[in-house]
């Protein structure tokens, strides 16, 4: 019981993380126009500034004008409150377009140091809220690990060092983290048979072979297959009792099978050695 409570404690106060932004409609893209309007501004007078002649008065003003216009959009759209305001899907379309044009925009230039600037601030916002909506919004641990996978693939098409890279980076390391809270809070109220949980861990299994060595997502799937392992078998030794011997006698040889076709030295194969051990000793 005291584990329970403690498994639900857990839950619920990840859960209360992101109450600020939980429940809340996100309103019309007002946002994105307003920046739009101080963006073509500062626009004009970056024209005003390429067609002026060198060393030129006008194009001095022209310079002053575009900084105090960067600073002036920086300040606005750290104060915007987007993960207040608006969907996750509708950041990232900010940031996407930002970052698009800071890769387009001159080395060295006020322009590009604007949108460099702005493209932290909205992916850092963007990171904000979709962490918020993953623990809104998700209502079983499949979701989650979806989300975290989702996340690790645009992680893994990212360019090197990029901000959007560490966006995905941190977005899929919170996801997976939370993805086995909730596992371990859904294992908690299992009241079902060992097989679907066996099944579970099967399938984090397969995850964890196929993910890159020392990454989060073969670290994670380890640990839920482990998780999944532990809890069939704590379902197992309880319900192998009140098995009729046949069924006994036919899970020990799908238990031996599995055992001596599992990999050598992983968690899979020490699973179903519980498991045949377990159910040979109820043969007895």
């Amino acid at each position: 019981m005291k584990l329970l409570l403690c498994a639900l404690a857990l839950f619920l106060s990840v859960q209360a993380h992101s109450q600020n932004y939980c429940g809340r409609e996100a309103r019309y893209n007002y946002i994105f126009e307003e920046f739009t309007a101080m963006e073509n501004q500062f626009l004009r007078w970056e024209s005003r500034y390429q067609n002026a002649p060198m060393y030129s008065q006008e194009r001095q003003i022209s310079l002053d004008k575009m900084k105090d216009l960067k600073s002036e959009i920086e300040h606005y759209l750290k104060n915007a409150h987007m993960p207040s305001e608006l969907y996750a899907k509708d950041i990232l379309e900010i940031s996407d377009y930002l970052s698009s044009q800071y890769k387009v925009a001159p080395l060295y230039s006020v322009k590009r140091e604007l949108y460099l600037n702005t493209m932290k601030t909205s992916f850092n916002d963007y990171k904000v809220k979709a962490n918020a909506e993953i623990e809104c919004y998700t209502t079983n641990s499949r979701q989650v690990f979806d989300i975290a996978r989702d996340y690790d693939k645009k992680y893994q098409n990212s360019a090197l060092y990029s901000v959007e890279r560490e966006t995905y980076l941190a977005l899929l390391n919170h996801s997976y983290d939370y993805g086995l809270e909730f596992l371990k809070y859904e294992y908690s109220q299992w009241r079902e048979g060992f097989r679907p949980v066996e099944v579970q861990a099967l399938e984090f299994q397969s995850f964890y072979n196929s993910s890159p060595l020392y990454s989060k997502a073969r670290e994670a799937n380890l640990k839920a297959a482990q998780m999944g392992y532990n809890k069939s078998y704590e379902i197992f030794n309880i319900q192998v009792r009140r098995m009729p011997q046949v069924r006994v006698e036919r899970l020990y040889e799908r238990f031996s099978k599995a055992y001596s076709e599992a990999p050598l030295y992983s968690s899979q194969r020490d699973f179903y050695l519980k498991m045949k051990n377990k159910a040979f000793e109820a043969l007895r």
